[in-house]
């Protein structure tokens, strides 16, 4: 299934150094060829030439993160297996350092399954390409003692204005993250919809919003400078009035993960705590 495959790794940690050598080793002697190995630092150059079937991931959230867009980018058409080896650990699978050879005998024998998660482009007038969002993209004030007037569009129709300290727009994927801690909902993954979160908006009638993918939304900003942070990894500073225009795309990313060692639903009852009382004593 799988003949060609490239690893990319997070530098730094000891952990992802060891399965990634864990990997080479494992891969190679089932037979199949690693066609690269590669630290994620700096710019990584992935291109068609590569010819790899497969990438692997090896790091936690943020690693795949940046990893799904040097696939996007180079306009590679493979699957990513993310392996955690970071600190929260939610998208990858949790597979123990001794376990690597089986968890690569099940992938290479068919034994996983596949999630396909949705992708949203945004746009700005005054850059030249769109962006691609696949966790959430980021509009936040530059000066914590100033305010941002924000003017929400949805399909060209305005719904409001609003004074804030930003706006989140989130895919689903993303929804856990910091649109969660903004008081946004937690979404199934794989639905095709986005949710739009104000950040500390000045109105209490304010709530987050759950959109179709087809819909498209934009976002004019004025009142002070700002910045646009997509998926934690891009900043665009504007000095001045402007706008955002986002909407979902037919591009889309898929992930394997190997049977047995990722379960979205286990990692929201067990990372999130979701349902458990909190019990002070014994007594209470």
């Amino acid at each position: 299934m799988f003949k060609k495959i490239g690893i990319i790794h997070h530098p730094y940690r000891d952990g992802a150094l060891r399965i990634t050598q864990n990997l080479y080793n494992e891969f190679t002697k089932c037979g199949i060829e690693v066609v690269f190995t590669l630290p994620l630092k700096g710019d990584i150059p992935l291109s068609l030439q590569d010819e790899v079937d497969l990438v692997v991931s090896v790091g936690g959230d943020g690693t795949l993160i940046r990893v799904s867009h040097l696939v996007l980018d180079s306009n590679l058409s493979v699957p990513i297996w993310a392996i955690a080896a970071g600190e929260f650990n939610f998208m990858p699978d949790k597979i123990p350092e001794n376990s690597i050879g089986e968890a690569v005998y099940k992938v290479l024998s068919g034994d996983f399954f596949t999630m396909t998660r949705n992708v949203m482009k945004a746009s700005f007038p005054n850059l030249a390409h769109a962006k691609y969002v696949l966790n959430d993209l980021v509009i936040m004030k530059d000066n914590p003692k100033d305010i941002l007037d924000i003017q929400l569009f949805i399909d060209e129709e305005k719904l409001g204005e609003i004074k804030g300290d930003g706006i989140i727009l989130s895919t689903a994927s993303g929804s856990t993250a910091y649109s969660l801690s903004a008081g946004g909902p937690i979404v199934d993954q794989v639905a095709p919809v986005y949710i739009v979160t104000m950040v500390n908006p000045h109105h209490i009638t304010v709530r987050p919003l759950i959109l179709s993918l087809h819909r498209k939304t934009q976002i004019n900003i004025g009142g002070s400078r700002w910045h646009v942070v997509i998926d934690g990894i891009t900043d665009h500073i504007f000095e001045e009035d402007n706008r955002v225009n986002v909407e979902g795309t037919d591009v889309t990313i898929s992930y394997i993960h190997a049977s047995g060692y990722y379960c979205w639903i286990d990692n929201i009852r067990t990372k999130f705590h979701w349902g458990n009382r909190y019990v002070e004593g014994s007594n209470s």
